[in-house]
């Protein structure tokens, strides 16, 4: 208490605040003055370029600061291009830090702070960087602290420029044997559509081989398809000066989409890279995804991998994969070699197996492919061939694709597929019932038109087998056409066209000439209707709309001609019909009643599915017979005028009314027929009795060797005795 109040104590005080203030008003505007002179800078950016060709500019009214140590601030810092004067690395500002012991000992930048700084990197055709010449010089000073402020690298290859922006570095104990680093910021290049941000730390630690980072993590994320996705890669890595080779020992990339529930993540035992190369002796991925309403999975392998500037490679890649819906489990492998250059790659012995599976019950395997061919792929253009076995079966596919060039021509599919058989029916087991849809993926922008040309041997379904088919398919947006289809079936050959139009719903059309075929299977397939049978030639001409079966026979139109021999009318038996309606009996119609016939032509026109024609004809051993009517294939009923002449064509023909369901028709006479003209009754009567007598006499007639009975014709005629007609 004494001391504060001694005068001498306040003197002692106040001299030793004067000289405090004094020291560092002569620290402020003496020393740093001096220390940070234009001159002394000037002399120190020249020292630090010295022999590189380059200049440093700046602005000369630098600012200075004694706290917390002494820094000067230098704004719009520039260094030029070797022997040019544009600027190759500019900071907004750039504020240096040195050490209060640097004044009276050995130089060191506490803390050097750039803010907003760029830099532009490139190589020249020796693969010399730009910044080489500056890398390469010592620098006078140690440094302890990098800090950079929303900076920007330029990184400018012979095809694309690469941009790092809003880059935020720190760097401590940067000059030390163990640098600390952490930087972050964000990615634009055109090889991926959106920003990507990153983040980078790690520990460098320095020996005399080099250096050593050993838990280098770079991390970021970005979008791909407007899903988010983030990242993150680690490593232990090192480089060494005598190789100038970094390695990257244990490393492993892990990727993640939420959105696709997408994971991969990637590992190699190490990697090696220099300022041309990067390669790997082995390296390996796990991919898990949930996408197109399918769960993907699936493992790579890979051995002796390279990438150069120009080109990559890979001795050998293993493919193991598999696509999981509620319906069905897909399994395939890709084993290759693979190589790319310049924007293109080629897969010289690829090997491709696949093979599908249903997911509950019979598992009905399909899809079972073991393939060897090669694929290439060229500035968005690929082609390729496999040969192999499909289904167990021989198979040999070529395709080529070309991309769009711009709005003058559309991208093009071309293929070439010849298979040795096909087993339709375990791939058509899970399809909706009903006309097929217009396939989607053909109406997306920038689907391709298609051009194939298809041989298959023997092509088989549940029903039906096709041999010796070949056809060329072209598909578009617009319409799908097989234009000149051939192909052996229903014992029989036939050729024509088929094609699918894209409108709504879709039309179908169907140009045919069948020869030697047998028709039954033909109608039924085509039109459900089954009561005829015979071998012969068909000319089919048919168009339809719809969405399911009853549309499209709603608006079935077109043409149908058929000639046929040795055949039958099921469900009627025309000669027992007429005996029992001569006789006065019921008339039986069943599935068990059949007319055989020697010819049958018939030329019909149909128009909302409803088949109409007149006087087709039919020709048995004893009976020649003229269809006129109609068949409605809508509600599969007949509704026929028939007129019965004896084979021999004398007499009185004997008209019937066929109508109903084709396997169980009602058959009457037509008595207005067979009166027509006649005026009074007892005409009438006259006619009738004249017709049934003539009718009568030549059903009854004694055959001859030529003209034997039918086995079918004769169990029929001897079921039922015809009694003679009442006289009228």
């Amino acid at each position: 208490m004494k001391r504060l109040q001694s005068g001498k104590f306040w003197l002692k005080s106040l001299t030793a605040a004067v000289l405090l203030f004094a020291a560092g008003f002569a620290a402020q505007h003496l020393l740093l003055a001096w220390l940070f002179s234009p001159e002394k800078l000037r002399q120190a950016a020249d020292a630090a370029v010295a022999g590189t060709g380059r200049k440093v500019r700046f602005v000369d009214e630098g600012r200075t600061t004694v706290f917390p140590r002494p820094t000067v601030t230098l704004k719009q810092v520039e260094i030029t291009r070797a022997h040019g004067e544009a600027a190759e690395i500019r900071a907004e500002e750039m504020r240096l830090g040195i050490g209060w012991g640097s004044l009276w000992g050995e130089p060191r930048i506490e803390k050097w702070v750039l803010l907003r700084p760029e830099l532009s990197l490139s190589r020249d055709a020796a693969g010399k960087w730009n910044v080489a010449d500056l890398l390469a010089k010592e620098s006078r000073f140690a440094v302890d602290r990098i800090i950079v402020e929303d900076g920007r690298l330029l990184l400018d290859t012979p095809e694309r420029r690469h941009t790092l922006e809003n880059v935020s570095l720190n760097v401590n104990n940067a000059d030390d044997a163990q640098t600390q680093i952490k930087a972050a910021g964000r990615l634009k290049t055109p090889l991926w559509e959106n920003d990507a941000e990153w983040k980078l730390q790690g520990t460098l630690n320095r020996n005399a081989q080099g250096w050593r980072m050993p838990e280098l993590a770079i991390e970021g994320g970005s979008k791909w398809r407007g899903a988010a996705f983030s990242f993150r890669f680690a490593a232990d890595a090192a480089w060494r000066r005598d190789s100038g080779k970094a390695r990257f020992s244990k490393a492993a990339l892990k990727l993640d989409i939420p959105d696709y529930e997408m994971h991969l993540n990637a590992e190699s035992p190490a990697l090696e890279a220099d300022g041309d190369s990067l390669t790997a002796a082995a390296a390996n991925a796990v991919l898990t995804a949930k996408y197109g309403g399918a769960a993907w999975d699936g493992t790579l392998d890979a051995k002796n991998i390279g990438v150069w500037p120009d080109r990559a490679s890979a001795e050998q890649i293993g493919l193991k994969g598999s696509r999981k819906t509620d319906a069905t489990h897909t399994a395939f492998t890709l084993d290759t070699p693979l190589a790319w250059r310049k924007g293109g790659w080629e897969m010289p012995a690829a090997k491709l197996t696949t093979r599908m599976e249903n997911a509950a019950g019979n598992p009905r395997p399909r899809l079972i492919s073991e393939l060897e061919g090669v694929w290439t792929y060229s500035k968005g253009a690929w082609q390729g061939s496999m040969k192999g076995q499909l289904d167990r079966e021989a198979v040999s596919i070529t395709a080529g694709y070309t991309p769009a060039e711009g709005g003058a021509h559309p991208a093009r599919l071309t293929a070439k597929l010849q298979l040795d058989k096909l087993i339709l029916t375990p791939y058509l087991e899970n399809l909706p019932e009903g006309a097929a849809a217009y396939p989607a993926w053909l109406q997306k922008s920038g689907a391709p038109e298609i051009e194939a040309d298809i041989s298959v041997n023997t092509l088989q379904t549940a029903q039906l087998e096709i041999n010796r088919l070949s056809t060329r398919l072209l598909a578009d947006k617009n319409r799908i056409v097989l234009p000149d289809f051939r192909a052996e079936l229903y014992n029989g050959s036939t050729e024509g066209g088929i094609s699918m139009a894209n409108t709504s719903p879709p039309t179908y059309h169907l140009q045919q000439y069948a020869r030697n075929i047998s028709i039954r299977p033909l109608m039924q397939d085509l039109l459900r209707y089954g009561s005829i049978s015979g071998s012969g030639d068909a000319e089919i001409d048919i168009t339809a709309q719809g969405g399911d079966r009853a549309a499209l026979t709603r608006t079935l139109a077109g043409t149908l001609e058929l000639n046929l021999a040795k055949g039958t009318w099921l469900g009627i038996n025309l000669n027992q019909a007429l005996q029992n309606l001569l006789g006065n009996r019921p008339v039986k119609t069943d599935a068990q009643s059949v007319t055989p016939f020697e010819q049958f032509t018939i030329s019909s026109v149909i128009r909302k599915g409803i088949g109409r024609h007149e006087k087709a004809e039919l020709r048995s051993e004893n009976l020649r017979v003229e269809l006129t009517g109609n068949t409605d294939f809508n509600t599969m009923t007949l509704n026929e005028q028939l007129k019965l002449y004896p084979a021999g064509g004398d007499g009185s023909p004997v008209p019937l009314n066929i109508r109903g369901k084709p396997d169980n028709p009602s058959v009457t006479i037509d008595y207005k027929s067979l009166t027509e003209g006649l005026d009074t009754a007892e005409e009438k009567q006259q006619a009738l009795a004249r017709a049934l007598r003539e009718q009568w006499q030549w059903l009854n007639a004694p055959k001859t060797a030529k003209t034997q009975e039918r086995p079918s014709e004769s169990a029929a005629s001897t079921k039922l005795k015809p009694t003679p007609p009442a006289k009228p």
